[in-house]
């Protein structure tokens, strides 16, 4: 596979989110790594997104995803997924018939 040199939010990539944007792309500065930010808004919500390429060419997303809310098959809009909130969650959300113990 050739190594790409374009930087293209668009094309096939892996994403990873991160506790602190500014700690990341502080460190491919300084690397060296070539890459593009991006800051996408939706509904009020901003995601802040790093692009570059791997050593063998592959696209790596680094993002704040976990500004995005979890919308559920059914049912309400969860807050947050992130592990700050897990607790909350958990002490908030009903139990279902199948967690409740026999």
């Amino acid at each position: 596979m050739p190594k790409k040199s374009e930087i293209n939010p668009k094309d096939n990539h892996i994403s990873f989110q991160c506790g602190s944007m500014a700690a990341v792309e502080k460190k491919l500065k300084d690397l060296g790594i070539q890459h593009v930010r991006a800051l996408v808004e939706e509904g009020g919500i901003q995601v802040e997104q790093l692009f570059f390429h791997d050593p063998d060419g592959f696209m790596i997303e680094i993002c704040n995803c976990d500004n995005l809310p979890v919308i559920p098959l059914a049912g309400d809009v969860a807050r947050s997924c992130s592990c700050l909130n897990l607790q909350t969650m958990q002490q908030e959300r009903p139990m279902l018939p199948q967690e409740r113990a026999i």
